[in-house]
């Protein structure tokens, strides 16, 4: 059983809700191995993004992405395999180009509590 399983039917739905906040997919478990990407196309899909992670373990049940009135934000989550894939990936992936735009990635630990 993939460990974010239970987020599956969500992401089926997700671009037909109209509010999707970031925060609430955030725990102790796993803040330090999930990172904040800025910066998305309004039109990124997660195939778009498991390219984008494509030197590391990403799937389509690893990526949440933002919504607000039902359109998309240009902020996602990414759950990585652990801490050290997400500084790695930071590392690698930090201002690097989807598309025209470049992508900011955060670890969300660093993050003020509400984002």
């Amino acid at each position: 059983l993939h460990p974010y399983s239970h987020f599956h039917s969500f992401y089926q739905a997700q671009h037909h809700e109209e509010f999707v906040y970031l925060n609430r997919y955030i725990n102790e478990e796993n803040k330090y191995r999930t990172l904040r990407l800025r910066g998305l196309p309004f039109n990124a899909t997660k195939k778009d993004l498991i390219t984008f992670f494509k030197d590391f373990t990403v799937t389509d049940n690893d990526v949440v992405f933002e919504i607000k009135d039902g359109r998309a934000t240009g902020r996602a989550l990414v759950f990585m395999k652990d801490p050290m894939a997400a500084i790695r990936a930071i590392q690698i992936l930090d201002k690097e180009y989807l598309g025209n735009r470049y992508i900011e990635l955060e670890q969300v630990s660093n993050l003020p509590h509400e984002f």
